[in-house]
């Protein structure tokens, strides 16, 4: 009969102490604090400086792909010389506005060297045709100069100066000595002095000629003479 009681006892426990193990799971619920975070706008902010401000710069390249374009074509035309500096000059004005408005950076500069490099061989052979221009136009002249001094009597390019200077001799008088020159006076210098008297040099010839010899008279008579190969 003391053993029953003790049996009705201890199933009494059991039920008592289940209870107790089940309460610590109960602050599971705790975690609906959790929507606390959910009103954070951090996304909002996020999105708004990323679309308009990186899409405005590459809209318009107007100016870079203008320079650029001439740019390449000043550089490969660059022999053309003057009829080339047009295009050098806009592509270096395109170029800068290029960079001042920010556009494409790379074409803007690419465009900007490749003229400036343009611009310069434009000035070297506009300056080079320059000179071969009036060149040419300098020897036309002369062509025509000695054209006409050819006609004139006496002034001929087959004129043989070295036998001409070879007949003058000390004292002619300077008609006989143009008479053995066969030619005429191209200029003539006089002066006067007290020791020597009337002074007179004359040259005879010109650049068309092989050479010219130039005789000095002293009172009217051959005092000194010279010849130059041309």
């Amino acid at each position: 009969m003391d053993s029953n009681p003790d049996q009705q006892n201890q199933p009494s426990n059991e039920p008592a102490d289940s209870p107790v193990s089940e309460q610590p799971t109960t602050p599971a619920p705790e975690q609906s604090a959790g929507p606390e975070p959910m009103p954070m706008p951090t996304s909002a902010p996020m999105s708004q400086p990323a679309a308009a401000p990186v899409a405005q710069p590459g809209q318009s390249k107007g100016f870079a792909i203008a320079a650029l374009v001439l740019g390449i074509v000043a550089f490969l035309f660059g022999w053309l010389g003057a009829f080339n500096l047009l295009t050098a000059v806009l592509a270096v004005i395109f170029g800068i506005v290029a960079l001042n408005k920010h556009q494409s950076k790379g074409m803007a500069i690419a465009g900007l060297v490749l003229g400036g490099i343009g611009l310069l061989t434009s000035l070297l052979f506009a300056f080079i045709f320059g000179v071969a221009f009036l060149q040419g136009v300098s020897d036309a002249a002369k062509e025509s100069n000695n054209s006409s001094l050819e006609s004139t009597p006496g002034q001929t390019s087959g004129w043989d100066y070295e036998a001409a200077y070879a007949k003058l001799k000390d004292g002619m008088t300077k008609a006989q000595a143009e008479a053995a020159l066969d030619k005429e006076s191209t200029s003539c210098s006089e002066s006067e002095s007290e020791l020597i008297g009337h002074f007179e040099t004359c040259t005879y010839g010109a650049y068309t000629d092989p050479g010219t010899v130039t005789v000095s008279y002293t009172d009217g008579k051959l005092s000194n003479k010279s010849k130059y190969k041309n």
